[in-house]
């Protein structure tokens, strides 16, 4: 296949944009089996609790989990079209049905975005109509289908299973003292070795609460590093998703600055977009009921 036979070879169509929320499960994917989906990461886990099967299929993170060539190849043994990052090239094997892109990965740090949901105006750029080129990774694996859906025509999307709902004070015992998942993500490039002494220092003392940064500390030593190795996970359709679950904040605004961008390249492009995942926290787009939408 070549990226150059899908621009606008479904102009006019609509597609379901499947993400990976817990709300997954309450979706009849069966009933999107008469309708072009696309999907990413993961989905691969579902198939053993469904007949559906998406269209298309988008992997364009890094290669760190562990398992990656086994859920890609799941996927690609499908059949189906899979857009996938060029760097995969040397250990995927040599099918027909695989499109490599190459890719420019853009992530916010969460430090930043935490109660900040609006993207920079550098981010402005992250966008390609020519994926034949270039494609664009902003801050959450479904930014890349917007511009797949995009180039291959598609004139509404619609989006099941983006359930945000990330964020997570589990970890904090008081909230308004310093929190060490951000400080050390703020930081980590600042101290060295030699300045550990130094970086505890501000942490305990930057919030004007150094004792109870200090119970902040440990407690989130003990939940992070103790604690929560056999937590399921709850972030995704499947508790076997990922192998450790970590605690985060800053996660759900960094996805929702992606969002307003592909919202407002998807109108200046003419395309409709509505959110049509069952609960969840994402309301940068118009809500549609799943259920109404099948039944038309």
């Amino acid at each position: 296949m070549r990226i150059e036979q899908f621009e606008d070879a479904y102009d006019g169509e609509r597609i379901f944009v499947i993400g990976n929320g817990p709300s997954l499960n309450q979706i009849p994917l069966e009933k999107l089996n008469d309708e072009y989906t696309i999907a990413t990461n993961k989905i691969n886990h579902i198939y053993d609790d469904t007949d559906w099967r998406p269209d298309f299929y988008s992997y364009m993170q890094s290669k760190r989990s562990t398992d990656v060539n086994e859920f890609l190849t799941d996927t690609i043994q499908l059949e189906i079209p899979c857009f996938i990052a060029s760097e995969f090239n040397s250990i995927l094997p040599n099918e027909d049905n695989i499109i490599y892109l190459d890719r420019i990965v853009h992530k916010d740090p969460r430090y930043e975005c935490l109660d900040n949901p609006d993207f920079p105006d550098a981010a402005i750029d992250y966008w390609s109509d020519d994926i034949s080129n270039i494609i664009h990774v902003y801050n959450t694996s479904v930014y890349p289908l917007f511009q797949i859906s995009s180039y291959m025509g598609f004139s509404e999307i619609f989006l099941v299973g983006c359930d945000l709902g990330i964020d997570t004070l589990n970890h904090l015992i008081f909230k308004e003292a310093s929190d060490p998942t951000l400080f050390r993500e703020k930081y980590k490039h600042t101290y060295d070795e030699t300045s550990k002494s130094h970086a505890l220092y501000k942490f305990i003392f930057d919030s004007g609460k150094p004792a109870k940064s200090i119970i902040n500390l440990f407690h989130y030593f003990i939940t992070d590093n103790i604690l929560s190795i056999d937590i399921a996970d709850s972030y995704h359709f499947s508790d076997t998703y990922q192998n450790s679950v970590s605690t985060k904040q800053g996660e759900d605004d960094r996805m929702r600055r992606a969002h307003n961008l592909a919202y407002q390249k998807l109108s200046q492009r003419d395309i409709r977009v509505k959110n049509a995942t069952i609960g969840g926290e994402l309301e940068v787009y118009p809500r549609r009921d799943i259920y109404s939408i099948l039944d038309e």
